[in-house]
């Protein structure tokens, strides 16, 4: 009786310990990705943590500027060129900025880590040390890069145009895309200052 009973619960331990190894090591049933309809002419750009559909014939700007995509709910505060502070949404958080690895406390919202491989029109990002936003035009015509990337730092932040006029900000263009309108802030075509270019 003692030998039945012994090899019963040897039996039970074995099946519960195959059990238990097949649960660890049992390969789990792969998630299905999100659907995306790709079209002909269209190939898949894929960054940290989103899939995006880019078609070669149209100029790629930002991959979130779908003005139906809900605004980030939380909030953050900003100091503007004349010193009084006001309310924006909350760049830094938001699912589609980036940190900088290589300069602490810079943030990229829009064109990542290297926008000309990734075919941006543009780069804005945000510097939390001193406030402030640089946009770099990548592609000419500047006139028409230069508008999109406004509309795109304004409706990030969730303001309007008087306001944006009074961030910290500089638009720039680096010398191998313009020697003409490079080093120089060409600021927003909005503001009072601004560089006229030509479309």
């Amino acid at each position: 009786m003692n030998r039945i009973l012994l090899v019963s619960l040897a039996g039970a331990g074995g099946l519960l310990s195959l059990a238990f190894l097949a649960y660890i090591f049992w390969p789990s049933a792969p998630v299905a990705a999100p659907k995306t309809n790709i079209y002909a002419g269209q190939t898949k750009v894929v960054t940290v943590g989103q899939t995006y559909v880019k078609n070669p014939a149209t100029r790629y700007s930002s991959p979130d500027t779908d003005p139906n995509k809900p605004q980030p709910t939380s909030k953050m505060s900003l100091q503007l060129a004349t010193g009084k502070g006001i309310v924006v949404h909350d760049i830094m958080h938001d699912r589609t900025t980036m940190t900088d690895p290589t300069v602490p406390n810079r943030y990229f919202l829009t064109g990542g880590l290297d926008p000309v491989a990734n075919d941006y029109m543009y780069s804005l990002y945000y510097s939390s040390v001193d406030q402030r936003f640089t946009i770099v035009l990548l592609q000419e015509p500047f006139q028409t890069t230069r508008t999109e990337a406004e509309q795109d730092l304004v409706r990030k932040l969730g303001i309007d145009q008087e306001t944006a006029c009074m961030l910290k900000y500089e638009v720039v263009v680096p010398s191998w895309a313009s020697a003409q309108f490079s080093k120089q802030n060409l600021g927003l075509s909005f503001c009072p200052g601004a560089v006229l270019l030509s479309q």
